[in-house]
């Protein structure tokens, strides 16, 4: 028999994020990423792995694809901006991809429409 899943659907964003989180029963709970520290990412990852544990259920995430378009700018500045973002972007992915992997959850990167859907 199979576990019934707990889905995870993230938005990353680059100084912070949102999660939420649908139990088979159909709830669904919104919270932010607590991104202060890396260890208080994996704890809040760890509580959720838990929680389901505890009820029998298997984890699964689904972290929206972060994609930065600088086509078209002309403005140094501009470009240097976007590319601060999207290197902060990048490096917020990795520590939340290495939080899901030290907890065991397993994790898929898919367009925002995808994971808005199933969660």
């Amino acid at each position: 028999m199979s576990k019934e899943i707990v889905y995870v659907g993230i938005d990353p964003g680059g100084t912070g994020g949102a999660l939420a989180i649908k139990y088979p029963d159909g709830s669904i709970v919104v919270d932010k990423l607590d991104t202060t520290s890396v260890w208080t990412l994996y704890r809040q990852f760890r509580d959720i792995r838990m929680e389901a544990a505890t009820e029998g259920y298997e984890v699964r995430c689904l972290i929206e694809k972060a994609v930065q378009n600088i086509m078209g700018i002309s403005n140094n500045m501009m470009v240097y901006s976007i590319f601060m973002s999207a290197t902060k972007l990048a490096h917020h992915c990795g520590i939340l991809e290495c939080c899901l992997s030290l907890n065991n959850i397993s994790y898929t990167e898919v367009t925002p429409a995808v994971w808005m859907k199933l969660v």
